[in-house]
């Protein structure tokens, strides 16, 4: 072999060499099932509760919204609006990758975009009809930082398909307990759209009680959402046949 050629062997080697462990320690060692064990500790995988949206424009309180939520793993998830009066008889039913919206008033089905805001909020369909990240987001590397005098881990998020409601996000979690603690969305063009900072999480017997966020617009200043999710319910599950069109129009009667 000529020595040009081992010489450029040798190049190609050397990151390999020199950071040997770094995939290894991030995706096998502590850090293993990283995604899937910080969605698992955040939000539960059946449950029933009620979910508060407040909208704020400029700084100042604009409306509000009030729907009750079922959600049952990752593919399945209702949330029937029950306040204020003129938004009753509305639902939003998402099973997999398809999301239904259904206006009761004139007994209309149709299906709409994860992309979609919800009721003109920062809050996209998606944010509202998920639980889990890695269900959406592929993980792609992992760095240990400092975030408000904690230690947390930046998990480096990217879409699996162009369905979902963002490119990519950057995912801030407590390195001990594996909790959220902010989120940072892009859109497809790569721009920083928003900003998710959580509020405050309750936990009880390692169950999800309360949970409070705020949704902030990157592009507009002022704009935002104030979210609260409470009176967590936990059955022992919870039929397949509320997650269908046929039930969302039942329920919003």
């Amino acid at each position: 072999m000529k020595l040009h050629t081992v010489f450029f062997v040798l190049l190609l080697m050397i990151p390999s060499m020199l950071f040997p462990q770094i995939n290894k320690n991030i995706f096998e060692g502590k850090y293993k099932n990283i995604l899937a064990r910080s969605d698992a500790a955040f939000f539960p995988r059946i449950s029933k509760f009620k979910f508060t949206i407040k909208l704020y424009e400029n700084n100042k309180y604009l409306r509000y919204y009030e729907l009750t939520c079922y959600l049952k793993g990752d593919r399945q998830y209702l949330a029937i609006l029950t306040n204020p009066p003129v938004v009753r008889r509305q639902a939003q039913l998402r099973r997999g990758d398809i999301i239904w919206f259904y206006l009761g008033r004139i007994n209309r089905t149709y299906e709409t975009s994860a992309k979609a805001s919800f009721e003109a909020s920062t809050f996209t369909e998606e944010d509202l009809l998920s639980s889990s990240l890695g269900y959406f987001y592929k993980l792609g590397k992992i760095e240990e930082v400092e975030l408000n005098g904690q230690k947390a881990l930046e998990l480096f998020l990217k879409s699996r398909s162009k369905k979902t409601a963002y490119y990519r996000i950057e995912s801030f979690i407590n390195r001990k307990t594996l909790l959220p603690i902010k989120r940072i969305y892009y859109s497809f063009s790569n721009q920083k759209i928003k900003v998710e900072k959580i509020i405050k999480i309750i936990k009880k017997n390692n169950k999800l009680q309360y949970l409070h966020l705020i949704m902030y617009d990157s592009l507009i200043k002022g704009r935002y959402s104030d979210i609260v999710m409470k009176n967590f319910e936990y059955p022992d599950n919870l039929d397949d046949r509320i997650f269908t069109k046929r039930y969302m129009e039942i329920a919003t009667q």
